[in-house]
């Protein structure tokens, strides 16, 4: 099991995330003691009314929302690279997509305060806020 995911990591296959730090101006630091960020992929897609970033790759995706400070996260579709940011400060519906996938900052550290909860109400999701602990990798 182990060899093949060694296997996968060298083919680039699977792609290994460290803790990024926080930008200082950013809202999401106010969220996240620790100062730190993973990007989370979710089979949702939010519900954004911003316009696309066409022919980009999902680290230039995450590069800008981390420099938008209101930004907590972005729809990706694979297949046509491009990316559609967050324009809700964190607070978003999320609905079933079959070609995108939603990206979220979530805190990391020894312990982290997670963004995003969710209340069902098929076929939207409505996100709010609400703490998990998570350890630290």
């Amino acid at each position: 099991m182990h060899l093949l995911y060694l296997l996968h990591l060298l083919m680039g296959l699977i792609r290994v995330q460290s803790c990024e730090p926080i930008p200082d101006e950013h809202l999401f630091r106010g969220q996240c003691s620790l100062g730190g960020l993973l990007w989370e992929k979710r089979v949702l897609c939010g519900m954004f009314g911003t316009g696309y970033y066409r022919g980009v790759t999902q680290e230039y995706c995450e590069k800008v929302c981390k420099a938008q400070p209101d930004c907590f996260g972005f729809n990706w579709s694979e297949e046509s690279r491009e990316c559609q940011m967050d324009d809700s400060g964190g607070t978003f519906t999320e609905a079933y997509s079959m070609s995108l996938n939603l990206y979220t900052m979530v805190c990391c550290g020894k312990s982290a305060v997670n963004i995003c909860g969710s209340i069902y109400s098929y076929p939207f999701i409505t996100c709010k806020r609400y703490v998990e602990f998570r350890a630290y990798q």
